[in-house]
């Protein structure tokens, strides 16, 4: 089939093209992929384990009065030495940026964590930066550096009075946050810093 070359023949539109096609395919991919990753950066990895502290070896665990179960909400994170900061933050959808000091709770590129919806999340796609402290005592450095590198997990729900420790993206610190009670717009924490334990 020849098509007419002459000046008055109408053009066949790019789109219906061979090329057009590839293009718009190309183009459909391109947009799926950068959504999917997206979405994976927002939700994190679903599958991973929230609850699996109760898990370690008792070695692994700090000791802990066998009748109670669940943590002393009334039991506030003791600093340790070494501790660069300790204090009240807001914690909301804007995020934690542990790194800097005092702790930046305004949206930036630095946040370590943030509110997934009723849910610590860690910031960057497949960071394991978050676990659940399940113990009546307060957390020290070490033992929430030994609970990250054990039973680390993307995100997982909090509530009141939960304690959780964080590792900070950046210079890998450490840190403990309780959830102190819900305010306008988020909750407030306690947080203790420690640095990066090795």
């Amino acid at each position: 089939m020849q098509l007419d070359q002459s000046p008055s023949a109408p053009r066949p539109s790019f789109w219906t093209s061979f090329a057009g096609v590839l293009t718009a395919i190309a183009a459909l991919l391109s947009a799926l992929v950068a959504a999917g990753t997206l979405i994976y950066q927002v939700v994190g990895d679903d599958d991973a384990p929230v609850a699996a502290v109760d898990s370690a070896p008792a070695s692994a665990r700090p000791e802990a009065d066998p009748a109670t179960t669940a943590p002393d909400t009334s039991a506030p994170v003791e600093p340790v030495g070494g501790l660069p900061w300790t204090g009240p933050l807001t914690f909301d959808n804007s995020g934690v940026d542990f790194d800097v000091t005092p702790p930046s709770s305004r949206l930036s590129t630095g946040i370590d964590v943030y509110d997934g919806g009723g849910h610590i999340v860690a910031y960057g796609v497949g960071l394991k930066n978050v676990a659940r402290w399940n113990q009546a005592a307060a957390p020290t450095a070490r033992d929430c550096a030994d609970l990250l590198r054990s039973h680390g997990v993307s995100q997982a729900a909090f509530d009141q009075g939960a304690v959780f420790c964080v590792r900070t993206r950046g210079a890998g610190r450490i840190v403990a946050v309780r959830f102190v009670k819900p305010v306008e717009g988020g909750y407030e924490i306690q947080a203790t810093i420690w640095p990066a334990q090795e």
